[in-house]
């Protein structure tokens, strides 16, 4: 697996490369547009990607541990498994993503677009964490068991 910490790739164009198991902590990916890449079981630990675009990617069992993802959109990206414990996504757009099994612990999720996205199966999403934070307007398609009864 290809070690890439902190390699600068901001305002790039990723398209339709494996790059599973690549090292990326530390990496700057502001503003890349990352389509159609594979990051299985890749590691973004405090990764820089805000305001970056991402569509139909797969982040699955990724470590992205403090990762900054905040003004990013995440289309159709599959982050099952994947550990997002810490990050930041302030008003990050998750549309149709994948999160079954994701860690979310301690993740900031503040006015995040959910709209279509499935939580089922995520994991250390509190209650406060996920009903004072995530934007009504964009309603996700599938929360954890524990949280269906709980948010309206």
């Amino acid at each position: 697996h290809a070690n890439l910490t902190g390699v600068h790739l901001a305002r790039n164009i990723i398209s339709s490369a494996d790059l599973s198991g690549v090292n990326l902590s530390g990496a700057d990916l502001t503003g890349a547009v990352v389509w159609g890449v594979n990051l299985t079981g890749a590691k973004l630990v405090g990764a820089q990607m805000s305001n970056s675009t991402w569509k139909g990617s797969n982040l699955k069992e990724a470590d992205l541990r403090g990762a900054m993802m905040e003004h990013a959109s995440f289309q159709g990206v599959n982050f099952s498994g994947a550990n997002l414990q810490n990050a930041y996504m302030v008003q990050t757009a998750l549309w149709d993503a994948l999160l079954e099994g994701a860690d979310l612990k301690g993740a900031n999720l503040r006015e995040v677009q959910l709209s279509g996205a499935d939580l089922k199966g995520a994991k250390n999403l509190t209650v406060e964490q996920f009903e004072s934070r995530y934007s009504r307007d964009s309603p996700p398609k599938s929360l954890p068991s524990h949280l269906q009864q709980e948010t309206p």
